[in-house]
């Protein structure tokens, strides 16, 4: 039986990382999360630096490609492993890509910490999105303002499925 993490974070780690912003990101998640959490590197570095994470870090899966994934869409498989790795081995409520040089951070105490409940309880629900409006609960207003989308409460659907 697999077991079973409130959060998964899948960390993808490049050739061109520093191990100083790599341990910055895990702590800030060791510390800012829950303890029902589990940690994913993809070790796209071809220097195993995700090796000398884990001698540190022993609480954390490191998943090596086989070779650099390099550009033109070789962060999507080196993604697709991690994500592949939380799949056959876990069972999650929220999966988290993190990208190295991200840090978690929050103003509730320890005892606040957990998965949002009404963010679980959207992502069990199917959905079909037809206006941005329904489209903008999780998304960061200045990055759809950037892409050019309607505001929210007019204009037309931005997109259809």
């Amino acid at each position: 039986m697999a077991t079973i993490y409130d959060l998964i974070v899948v960390i993808p780690v490049g050739p061109n990382e520093t191990l100083e912003d790599l341990f910055d990101t895990i702590e800030s998640v060791l510390y800012y999360t829950t303890r029902e959490r589990r940690i994913i590197l993809v070790d796209d570095s071809g220097k195993d630096t995700c090796i000398a994470v884990q001698a540190q870090i022993p609480d954390i899966d490191v998943v090596k490609t086989p070779h650099n994934n390099g550009d033109n869409g070789g962060l999507y498989l080196t993604l697709s492993l991690g994500y592949l790795h939380a799949h056959r081995n876990y069972t999650f409520k929220v999966l988290l890509k993190l990208d190295v040089d991200a840090l978690v951070i929050t103003t509730l105490s320890s005892s606040e910490r957990r998965v949002p409940t009404k963010a679980v309880e959207h992502m069990q629900q199917p959905r079909r999105v037809d206006h941005i409006e329904q489209a903008h609960e999780f998304a960061d207003p200045p990055a759809y303002h950037r892409q050019g989308w309607p505001r929210p409460g007019g204009g037309a659907p931005a997109f259809q499925l």
